[in-house]
């Protein structure tokens, strides 16, 4: 199943709670990508800061990304609110799904002939 447009949520948590490798793990099964990681998947993490030392609310925001493909099909941007708590955005992108799939079609098809790398790929999956 592929989304038909993007989804977005927002979550309210403390710092310690937010977990980001769940939310790409469920994108990767409920894609059917599983079968893709690592080899031509890519998580990506960035730290935003700014704010000067003296300011009353300098942060140091995160945005995750996993891409596959080189193409963006999840991403989460951590916000650091007050205190110990962030605001969870979640988005899963719809155009980079479909376009994901599209350039793993070779690839399948190339993985489904070399027996080799499948049971690589299955026994690294087991591991997850």
């Amino acid at each position: 199943m592929v989304a038909e447009q993007d989804i977005v949520t927002q979550h309210r948590m403390q710092l310690e709670d937010f977990r980001c490798d769940e939310f790409f793990h469920k994108v990767l099964v409920d894609y059917d990508f599983l079968w893709a990681w690592p080899y031509f998947c890519e998580r990506r993490d960035r730290i935003v800061c700014y704010g000067m030392y003296g300011e009353d609310h300098a942060t140091d925001d995160a945005i995750h990304q996993l891409l596959v493909k080189d193409v963006l099909v999840a991403m989460v941007y951590e916000r650091r609110t007050d205190l110990n708590f962030i605001e969870a955005t979640y988005v899963i992108a719809a155009k980079g799904i479909r376009l994901a799939r599209h350039r793993l079609r070779g690839d399948y098809q190339l993985m489904k002939h070399d027996k080799e790398l499948r049971d690589r790929v299955r026994n690294e999956n087991k591991s997850i």
